[in-house]
């Protein structure tokens, strides 16, 4: 799965190469809008249950966030 992610943000990447331009030249952080294309792109490819910054239980105590979750099938 994390190779398939990867192949995933390269081809966003790839796809929007004035943003990406836009971003290093400004060094500008642009890894909210990334989660957000990434997010499409598992859905596209057949992900399930896609929820951008959500809240995950580690234990009883402590609630941490992932960038993104889904469940791919």
């Amino acid at each position: 799965m994390d190779s398939q992610v990867r192949q995933w943000i390269d081809q966003i990447l790839e796809e929007h190469p004035k943003i990406l331009k836009l971003a290093l030249r400004q060094r500008a952080k642009f890894e909210g809008w990334l989660k957000f294309e990434l997010a499409v792109q598992a859905k596209l490819y057949g992900a399930v249950d896609v929820e951008v910054e959500s809240a995950s239980p580690q234990n009883e105590t402590d609630l941490s966030q992932s960038d993104i979750a889904f469940t791919y099938v």
